[in-house]
């Protein structure tokens, strides 16, 4: 029996389901009983005034990975989903004055779309920004499959916004290992791509952001933008504040730029107001920070992600004898022990 989402659980709108009819057809069952073992009404695909939970959504690609052994549907789904498919994201994309506003306005919209994600852009030091895309729910077997789709279908809209077919990002990192439909990732996002990552990402060039769209009717721009904010502010769900935090902490912390001040400007608060905040939830700043270091670092080490002095400069540490010192004091191992006992093997097929 589908379940009916409530507004205290995240939802997909039925929009950002366009096209996955089509796309299970051609793997020769039936969409409308694979999207009713889910949860989902089949009549709800496309329509802008559906939601289905996120559990639901989740649920659909695992059961694609496990029943039809396919981890490269997401990717080779958002591959194929227009701009003009997110509805109103889409088209205030294709009026936006530059790249930059698209992306901006599709970080603070997408919640109208897809709930329970994180996405965010930051600057980096090479004339780069790196545009993040992650599902909060990290233990779900979907994840990889649901951020490869996620980055694909940014990658779309990228090109619609530029106007440029064949555009690709600098590099593309993921969080997961490499899997055996690396051939597929590399003809979507080019041969630069970085597995075991702490996030999952586009990292684009500061001159494609900064170029202006001579396309853009500005008029309907500001228009769809009106009708954007009414939207969201009807929208009754949020992510649960701590966990919203400690995805923009991590986002800061890859782009060393970890402070308080940097994070309080983020989540538009004054430094003084989340120090309290934090306080009330029974943590500080400082006890965030070393707890997101001290979990990128493990993941980094159990993956084999570069030296141990790079992963602590990666972090921001100065050195790596105070990565070290921070590590054993939180694991009772140094990084060496840690990664030598949690090892990952170097497999080729890390998901399937």
């Amino acid at each position: 029996m589908p379940e009916e989402p409530n507004s205290s659980t995240p939802t997909v709108s039925g929009v950002a389901m366009t096209g996955l009819d089509l796309a299970l057809s051609r793997l020769q069952c039936d969409p409308d009983e694979v999207f009713r073992s889910c949860g989902i009404e089949p009549d709800s695909i496309g329509k802008h005034d559906r939601k289905i939970s996120l559990s639901c959504y989740l649920r659909f690609y695992e059961t694609i990975q496990r029943d039809y052994n396919l981890s490269a549907f997401g990717a080779q789904f958002g591959a194929i989903t227009r701009p003009k498919n997110a509805g109103l994201l889409g088209y205030l994309a294709l009026n936006a004055p530059d790249l930059e506003h698209a992306i901006n306005d599709f970080i603070r919209f997408l919640p109208l779309l897809l709930q329970g994600f994180h996405v965010d852009l930051i600057k980096l030091p090479a004339e780069q920004w790196q545009l993040s895309f992650s599902l909060m729910n990290k233990q779900s077997i979907a994840a990889p499959q649901v951020n490869e789709q996620g980055l694909a279908w940014v990658s779309n809209i990228i090109r619609a916004a530029l106007r440029q077919r064949r555009w690709q990002p600098d590099q593309l990192h993921l969080e997961h290992g490499r899997p055996s439909h690396r051939a597929l990732l590399e003809r979507i996002f080019g041969p630069n791509i970085h597995y075991g990552q702490p996030a999952n990402a586009l990292i684009i060039k500061d001159s494609d952001l900064r170029r202006q769209n001579d396309h853009a009717d500005s008029l309907l721009y500001r228009t769809l933008r009106y009708q954007a904010e009414l939207n969201l502010a009807q929208s009754s769900h949020h992510a649960p504040w701590l966990e919203f935090v400690e995805f923009t902490l991590q986002q800061l912390i890859l782009a060393n730029t970890p402070t308080l001040a940097a994070l309080a400007s983020k989540l538009e608060l004054q430094p003084r107001k989340l120090q309290a905040r934090l306080k009330h939830r029974g943590t500080n700043f400082s006890q965030l920070l070393s707890q997101l270091r001290f979990r990128l670092g493990s993941r980094l080490l159990s993956q084999r992600q570069g030296s141990i002095s790079e992963i602590a400069l990666s972090l921001g540490y100065s050195e790596a004898a105070a990565f070290t010192h921070a590590f054993k004091h939180q694991a009772g191992e140094t990084p060496r022990e840690y990664r030598a006992r949690t090892q990952e093997p170097d497999n080729h097929d890390l998901y399937r």
